[in-house]
């Protein structure tokens, strides 16, 4: 599968700065920005901490979703809205599979 066109341009988004991406180990649970899963202690994530717009943040995002944005994926969309962008592109949602017809 192949990334569509990005809704967003790189140059919109909003970039932090300063700012760290990195994988890390959790010790605690956290929830993923991006499907909203729990990332349970001992799992692998990326966590990303910056500052945006002035105020700081930090960002957790599973193994599975930080694949997607990596390989799948482009640059263009907003954190916490790849979810959405995914269904906008490809028209299902990669965590609830693309639905039953019947089912709407």
């Amino acid at each position: 599968m192949s990334a569509c066109a990005c809704a967003l341009v790189d140059d919109y988004l909003d970039r932090p700065e300063p700012y760290e991406g990195r994988w890390v180990v959790a010790r605690k649970p956290h929830t993923c920005v991006e499907c909203g899963g729990t990332i349970e202690p001992g799992d692998r994530y990326y966590r990303e901490k910056g500052l945006w717009s002035g105020e700081w943040d930090c960002h957790h995002t599973c193994e599975p979703c930080q694949h997607i944005r990596r390989d799948v994926y482009c640059s263009g969309w907003e954190i916490g809205g790849l979810r959405e962008a995914w269904f906008e592109c490809y028209g299902w949602d990669y965590v609830d599979g693309p639905g039953d017809e019947e089912d709407e």
